[in-house]
């Protein structure tokens, strides 16, 4: 799954800044 690029990383990334700040 890593190997799909930044795009990917950028998206989880993402996710878990909002789930952080959900938290």
């Amino acid at each position: 799954m890593e190997a799909l690029g930044s795009q990917s990383g950028k998206t989880i990334k993402k996710i878990q800044i909002a789930n952080c700040g959900q938290l």
